[in-house]
């Protein structure tokens, strides 16, 4: 029998998650060396943090975290890249490891950075025009972008293969099979919100079909049972954030949580789910 995942509901009034943070500071951060306590942990080296940066403050930047030492680095990109008088960007937005490299959404500079995963020394840029966030599938690289489309990028050339038109405004991606999940949000029309998740078949990179969900899709992760959960932010107002199970084999929601949900990370049996 088909098993299910538990859920964990972690809630907070102030949140600052360990891969996105803002700062209110000015000018191009130099690196910085804190000495924490080490962790021991020999299975992962260590944790690349990305700081979101205030928005037109051309403020983001990453920090690194050797578990085995305790150091914690400041501003590794500027180190890095001492040639990137400007820094990082404006407004990191996602972060994720693929292979040997490190690839970075900057939203607000439009483009994602791609570093090489031990030095974090800057090997590609790719610009995409509003980009969201990243995922991997067989060497390619999607990236959603706000004026409609999936970009699918090759990872070892970093050039652009196709542009997936999907919903207004889409946001993450989990991939299921040899199909892409999109969340569709419609962030930029608050009277008339997209509520669907875009079915894209990898095989040709096409969108098959869209299924109805929600309002103002956003966090989307899939289990290893194949289950997609699918947050809802609602509209702010009397329409709460929610979270949603959908079932790819039949593509449509199998279940329903009252939970307004925010930010979600699924491990195994376990979804924890960040609620504010």
């Amino acid at each position: 029998m088909k098993k299910s995942l538990s859920i964990k509901l972690i809630t907070a009034v102030c949140l600052s998650t360990i891969l996105w943070s803002c700062r209110k500071d000015k000018g191009v951060t130099p690196e910085e060396q804190i000495q924490l306590p080490g962790q021991g942990i020999t299975a992962v080296n260590g944790l690349y943090v990305l700081n979101e940066g205030n928005w037109g403050s051309n403020k983001s930047s990453i920090d690194y975290y050797d578990y085995a030492t305790g150091v914690y680095r400041r501003n590794i990109y500027g180190q890095a890249n001492p040639g990137a008088t400007l820094g990082l960007g404006d407004v990191g937005n996602d972060i994720k490891i693929y292979g040997s490299k490190l690839y970075v959404i900057v939203n607000g500079s439009g483009k994602l950075e791609i570093l090489d995963v031990k030095t974090a020394k800057k090997l590609s840029q790719v610009d995409i025009s509003n980009c969201r966030y990243v995922t991997f599938h067989k060497n390619k690289a999607y990236v959603t972008a706000y004026d409609g489309y999936v970009a699918v990028i090759d990872t070892a050339s970093y050039k652009i293969d196709a542009k997936i038109t999907v919903g207004r405004q889409p946001e993450e991606m989990a991939v299921v099979g040899e199909k892409l999940y999109v969340a569709n949000s419609g962030g930029y029309s608050s009277s008339n919100y997209e509520r669907t998740l875009s079915v894209i078949d990898l095989a040709t990179n096409k969108e098959a079909k869209r299924i109805d969900v929600a309002i103002n899709l956003h966090r989307l992760k899939a289990d290893q049972y194949g289950d997609l959960y699918v947050t809802s932010r609602g509209n702010y107002g009397d329409i709460k954030s929610n979270l949603y199970v959908i079932d790819t084999k039949t593509e449509a929601v199998k279940k329903k949580f009252d939970i307004e949900a925010s930010n979600l990370v699924i491990d195994k049996d376990f979804a924890y789910i960040i609620s504010t």
